[in-house]
């Protein structure tokens, strides 16, 4: 059907036709917010991989303080191997609890150039 209607004056030609749907346009049509998109998906990757090496980070001093409190407890080291253990810990805690805050930062900005939002628990009209 469409090899005779190409001969007619009157009809455009297949190769004129728009019939790409919006995601299979060329990279060259895409707005300039891409960028914008790009940088706030990785810092939100970057922003979860910090928070899982730190909180990998406070499993292990937990384990480190467990075994200087055994050790303690049998009279093998000084309290301040403890205290010591202890001090890591707390340490990674808040380093822990400042990752957690930047990955929810970098997930509201990621939220924010995807073109959502939200107001103070009213919903977005």
């Amino acid at each position: 059907i469409i090899s005779g209607l190409t001969g007619c004056s009157s009809f455009p030609s297949l190769s004129s036709w728009n019939i790409w749907p919006p995601f299979a346009k060329p990279k060259s049509d895409l707005p300039a917010a891409w960028p914008a998109q790009q940088q706030a998906l990785s810092a939100q990757t970057r922003a979860r991989e910090v928070f899982d090496a730190e909180a990998a980070r406070v499993a292990a001093l937990r384990d480190t303080l467990r075994l200087a409190r055994i050790r303690f407890d049998n009279g093998l080291t000084s309290q301040l191997e403890m205290i010591d253990a202890e001090r890591n810990l707390l340490t990674a805690e808040l380093n822990r609890a400042d990752a957690l805050r930047a990955r929810r930062v970098a997930t509201a900005d990621l939220v924010r150039a995807l073109g959502g939002d939200w107001r103070g628990g009213e919903p977005v009209k």
